[in-house]
């Protein structure tokens, strides 16, 4: 409640209402999931401040457990009414700056999409989310990824609450996902509605009184028993967070490898799940409490750590922190050379295992070389590999031959030489035969040193799929994801071949993954985006487009808007700069722009003569399918089917593009396109056939 307001000496105040107690954030940090009753309670006194809000025309917007204050007799008061509006005044969900109004974890679908009035509605499915953590201890959606969470969301139906916490009763499932249904009207209608489903759970609610809450700075808590001591069938849910470097600011690489290595060798544990390094590896941890990286990461511990190298001696400090109350659980100081940094992630690791009851891996060391030269070539190339993803890796590659000359039967090695050797062949050799049968060899080589690493797994999956053995490629991709569930490339690849050949919606889980753990995956986001549009999830594609990230090309933006606006049926001119870097890339913004300010068809039937010989197989494949989709748009059916042909005998391996790109509907009973499409079909079917 707000007392007064005020100016003094050129600054305004408020006087409010001091809330002695904490926040239900904190009370949730502390414990857990909360009791069925205490559940219960606060959420109904939250509906019933909610109600009264609503009367009066005034949205929240931002509903979230850290403006949920608990007071220490009980009474629970909904503050930070700062970005609430009132209905009728306006219905803005982005602020002038084009922020999104709201904190992510907790906002409804339409506050991603803008679509339609945002309405009270809302601010139930942000109590459906709270209630959610309240009852199993846990976000319903995870992670600190906009683009991941918002499509999520807006895609899916809300996750089954009993995957957290098996022993949730019917009914409270039931409550839970009608509070979050993905449209409104699927939701109760209103707050009180909502309260008296609340009072079906636990009929005393209104003579129940919630236990006094012991404040931040009291008592150390009871904490619920399987946080502090997991049982051997639990889930570990770990982040390893970047060590600091006390030493040579150079070491980055080496110290990016360690971690990586010890993320790769904790996920070999069943009981066991862990943050890929890439979702972590830029966060500011050392600003937050191991509190707020717990919810922010969705993780139970914290390994954290500091590096130091002076000579050929490393010193390294690790420590396993537990997000639940802050308290350090385990911490060991290690010494080695550089030529037992591998031997070093197994002891990191047997330490961490003992201290959460865990399975002892089987060390890995036994595979991997000691020499520090290689060692160290090893992790450079690692690092330049994961720099210049898109880019030239002829020097990765070269240090990955040089560790490889001095190791030459270590698996991380030789799985490292082929990935750098199939990235080469894909992005600069336009699949070169010798490049790809090269990175083979060694693949194989790994694999038969190591059969049980992802990495090994993944390099082969690679090859497989250059080789047009797409079937091949699914079976390594799988089963590299099954020894590692966050092996965020590997989830890239499967769902990039998976929305050309397979199930696009389950290609949009693996991308969607495949972003959440990496967001400089960025291809990624672009295959995420085509298969909305491939499924006509409009609402879906336009919140993934609007989501920009560091770096992102202008041109291949604008290409994308314009093509995937033809699809939609919407084709109009789109601002464009004056000068463009990469002529292919010009040349097919240039014709959208022509016909969308509309120019005649004849510069475009024009333009698809143009010879291809010197530009890639998959750019030319490229070319006439967006051709062959401006005909369709047109109206040019005859140069469609044509220029689909071409596309064909160029190498089309898109079966999905050509069944489902919207511009093709009307095709569906067209016998050449039926004949064309049963071309497609039977060369899916060849790709796609297993030889393992």
């Amino acid at each position: 409640r707000t007392f007064d307001f005020g100016e003094c000496r050129d600054s305004y105040y408020l006087t409010m209402e001091f809330v002695d107690g904490e926040s239900l954030s904190h009370l949730l940090a502390r414990h857990g999931h909360l009791r069925h009753e205490e559940c219960v309670d606060i959420g109904s006194q939250i509906c019933k401040g909610l109600a009264t809000a609503h009367e009066a025309g005034v949205i929240h917007r931002d509903l979230k457990p850290d403006n949920i204050l608990i007071e220490k007799g009980g009474r629970v008061v909904i503050s930070d009414f700062g970005i609430a509006r009132q209905t009728k005044r306006t219905n803005a969900l982005k602020t002038a700056a084009g922020a999104f109004v709201g904190t992510p974890a907790y906002m409804a679908p339409e506050q991603f999409t803008n679509a339609g009035k945002i309405d009270a509605r809302a601010d139930l499915y942000a109590l459906g989310a709270i209630l959610f953590e309240m009852f199993t201890g846990s976000r319903a959606w995870v992670g600190d990824n906009l683009l991941v969470l918002a499509t999520a969301r807006i895609t899916s139906p809300p996750p089954d609450p009993r995957e957290r916490r098996k022993d949730l009763d019917v009914a409270v499932v039931g409550l839970l996902q009608r509070c979050m249904a993905k449209d409104p009207h699927d939701r109760y209608p209103d707050a009180n509605a909502l309260l008296q489903a609340l009072h079906t759970l636990h009929p005393d609610t209104a003579n129940f009184t919630l236990s006094p809450i012991t404040p931040l700075h009291g008592t150390t808590p009871n904490l619920p028993h399987h946080i502090n001591t997991p049982t051997p069938t639990q889930k570990r849910l770990i982040a390893v967070l970047p060590f600091r470097n006390e030493g040579c600011k150079d070491d980055i690489y080496l110290i990016e490898g360690v971690c990586e290595d010890l993320i790769d060798t904790l996920s070999t544990i069943e009981t066991c799940k862990v943050r890929s390094w890439r979702e972590v590896h830029t966060l500011q941890h050392e600003e937050l409490t191991p509190e707020e990286i717990g919810k922010q990461l969705g993780v139970q511990y914290i390994i954290t750590g500091s590096f130091r190298r002076v000579g050929e001696s490393v010193q390294l400090r690790v420590r396993l922190t537990s997000c639940t109350d802050g308290f350090q659980l385990w911490g060991k100081r290690f010494k080695c050379t550089t030529a037992e940094l591998f031997d070093l992630v197994d002891d990191i690791t047997a330490g961490l295992s003992d201290a959460l009851a865990m399975e002892q891996p089987e060390p890995q060391n036994q595979y991997h070389t000691q020499d520090p030269v290689a060692i160290d070539l090893y992790f450079r190339a690692k690092h330049l590999l994961r720099e210049q993803w898109h880019h030239d890796v002829g020097i990765a590659v070269e240090y990955f031959d040089k560790a490889r000359e001095r190791a030459p039967n270590d698996p991380l090695i030789l799985s490292g030489a082929s990935v750098a050797r199939a990235r080469q062949a894909f992005y600069h050799g336009d699949n070169d035969p010798q490049i790809i049968a090269s990175s083979r060899v060694l693949a194989e080589q790994a694999l038969a040193i190591a059969p049980e690493r992802s990495e090994a797994l993944f390099a082969l999956g690679m090859v497989c799929h250059l080789e047009n053995k797409k079937g091949n490629a699914l079976k390594w991709l799988r089963k590299a994801i099954e020894v590692s569930p966050t092996h965020a490339d590997a989830h890239d690849l499967l769902g990039r071949i998976l929305q050309e050949l397979g199930d696009v919606k389950e290609a949009i889980e693996h991308l969607k993954l495949a972003y959440s753990l990496d967001p400089n995956i960025t291809s990624a986001k672009w295959d995420l985006i085509r298969a909305y549009a491939l499924l006509e999830e409009w609402d879906a594609m336009a919140f993934a487009m609007s989501h920009t990230f560091e770096g992102q090309d202008p041109e291949i933006t604008l290409l994308t808007q314009y093509r995937l606006s033809l699809w939609k049926g919407e084709l109009r001119p789109l601002p464009a700069p004056e000068t463009f870097v990469r002529p292919i890339v010009a040349s097919g913004i240039q014709r959208y722009q022509a016909l969308a300010e509309g120019n005649s068809m004849e510069s475009l039937l024009e333009d698809t003569a143009i010879p291809l010989d010197d530009v890639p197989s998959r750019i030319a494949v490229l070319f006439y399918q967006q051709s062959a989709e401006l005909c369709a748009y047109f109206d040019r059916d005859e140069q469609c089917f044509a220029l689909i042909n071409k596309a064909l005998e160029t190498g089309l391996t898109d079966l999905n593009w050509l069944k489902s790109c919207p511009v093709f509907h009307r095709y569906k009973e067209n016998e050449t396109y039926k004949t064309l499409l049963s071309q497609m079909e039977t060369r899916a079917q060849t790709l796609l056939t297993t030889t393992i």
